[in-house]
């Protein structure tokens, strides 16, 4: 199921950037528009955006603005942390790895995945290539 970012209804070329909860709801703010709007579920599952109006220290939720959410929105994408030495990596292989079961996937859903070194830096990413897998590393990173 794909996870991508909510387009904004304020401007359908902008992304909405999750920016907290509520004790019920999440926020999203669309910094284009700097706009804020809240997810709501009803009662028969059917998901929409709310404009939330943050005028003075109440906030004010205006249901005349409502905005249904896509049906195949399963949610924000996401990242996933990853040891180095979890993977198999082969700089002799033009860095194509091997993921562990159900980092694939994470893939294949519109997540990220970082991986990390001993010290818990961030030492590259696991880029999709067509059917292939890779490490592209960061700047400055050389496996020892």
């Amino acid at each position: 199921m794909p996870h991508y970012r909510l387009p904004s209804p304020a401007d359908p070329n902008c992304r909405l950037t999750k920016r907290g909860a509520t004790w019920d709801s999440t926020i999203y703010h669309c910094t284009a528009t700097n706009s804020f709007w809240m997810l709501h579920m009803d009662r028969h599952g059917d998901r929409f955006l709310y404009a939330y109006l943050i005028d003075g220290p109440k906030p004010i939720i205006d249901k005349s603005q409502k905005f249904p959410v896509p049906e195949d929105w399963t949610g924000d994408p996401e990242t996933v942390y990853v040891a180095l030495e979890s993977i198999h990596d082969s700089e002799m292989s033009g860095d194509s790895v091997n993921l562990p079961g159900g980092l694939r996937e994470v893939l294949d859903n519109g997540d990220r995945v970082l991986i990390t070194d001993f010290d818990n830096a961030v030492v590259g990413e696991i880029i999709r290539d067509g059917d292939e897998l890779r490490l592209e590393r960061r700047d400055g990173y050389a496996p020892s």
